[in-house]
């Protein structure tokens, strides 16, 4: 199945090719020749065997130039509206998938502390996104760290690991989602492909040097 992206993408490319087609077709106008009989008025007149008059109509060239500037503006248009579509979108789907990973830490955090969800979404979100420091009600919390898998081109496997304290002993708490390659990430992507590796490792808390970022 084709990525939406590509399809996004591809779908505004053929409407310029076809626009730009249009647009040479009707600007740059072939010379045309008009038979016509001796009685009619033409401009040009050249005269053959046969007493007809011929007549060579040429392209205007302000209507030339008129198409043209015009073509390459809505052209130019076209693309800003593009680049502003793909750049929001990517935005958009990288908030969701943070959103997703802490409610996954959330899920793995509450049968631990005596945080209601709310609390916890609000804690673990400064904690993420803002890089608040932890506050104490959450001092047993001791690693945060979430893996990627790609099992195939359409399917990645992410899984949220949670370290806690508990009574002495460290407790890990595993969330496992199943993700479509088109829900990454514009930077999980290129990681993916730069990197050219099936499995891609995040650490959260506390913060690494490397690998960090909850958008990859």
């Amino acid at each position: 199945m084709p990525s939406k992206k590509i399809i996004t993408i591809i779908l505004p490319i053929l409407f310029i090719i076809i626009l730009l087609s249009v647009i040479v077709s009707t600007g740059f106008t072939h010379d045309k020749t008009v038979i016509s009989q001796p009685d009619s008025t033409v401009t040009n007149n050249k005269e053959d065997t046969n007493s007809t008059k011929t007549s060579t109509v040429f392209p205007k060239s302000k209507n030339n130039y008129f198409w043209i500037i015009g073509g390459f503006v809505i052209v130019v248009i076209i693309c800003i509206i593009i680049y502003y579509y793909l750049k929001h979108a990517d935005k958009k789907m990288t908030e969701i998938f943070q959103a997703t990973i802490i409610d996954d830490i959330v899920s793995g955090l509450i049968p631990g502390v005596s945080l209601n969800k709310n609390e916890l979404q609000t804690i673990i979100h400064n904690l993420i996104i803002n890089n608040t420091p932890l506050p104490l009600s959450l001092k047993n919390l001791l690693r945060i760290e979430y893996q990627l898998e790609r099992k195939n081109p359409d399917i990645v496997i992410r899984t949220v690991i949670v370290a806690v304290e508990k009574e002495g002993n460290v407790v890990l708490k595993k969330i496992t989602s199943e993700l479509s390659w088109d829900d990454l990430p514009k930077k999980i992507r290129h990681s993916f492909i730069t990197e050219q590796k099936n499995n891609l490792f995040y650490s959260l808390y506390p913060v690494s040097e490397v690998n960090n970022d909850i958008t990859g």
